[in-house]
């Protein structure tokens, strides 16, 4: 939780100084040296900072969404934003970037009235990301 906690306040208070977030939940666990999770919230976006063996990635859902069904993690919100592909997933400098200079844009995504087309385009990112890590 504490490379979490260190991300936000170094490089992403933006999120909830500027962007309205708030922390909404939060979990650690014991396994692999403190793994955890932290979310911020907005009237209609969900952000997950996830550690994860060491590496913090970033994962964005629908509120009125439950479940990890349809979560999107950045590097496909950043794909499907820009057109940009072989994004990492990880949460680095250049994704850190990406979510302060677009977070508008992310946000108006996730609550578009075209969402479930919108969601549709999501899945077949996610897909095709699949299809080419695994075959």
């Amino acid at each position: 939780m504490d490379e979490i906690l260190t991300l936000l306040v170094g490089r992403c208070s933006f999120l909830y100084k500027d962007r309205g977030c708030r922390f909404s939940d939060s979990k650690v666990f014991e396994s692999f040296g403190g793994d955890a999770w932290l979310t911020l919230s907005t009237n209609y976006l969900r952000l997950k900072f996830v550690r994860d063996r060491g590496q913090i990635f970033l994962d964005f859902q629908r509120v009125s969404d439950k479940g990890d069904k349809f979560c999107y993690s950045i590097d496909i919100v950043r794909q499907f934003v820009t057109g940009e592909k072989g994004c990492s997933s990880e949460l680095n400098p250049g994704n850190v970037d990406f979510l302060k200079t677009r977070f508008a844009e992310i946000e108006e995504l996730f609550s578009s009235k075209d969402f479930l087309k919108i969601r549709n385009q999501l899945d077949e990112l996610k897909r095709l990301r699949s299809k080419d890590l695994f075959g």
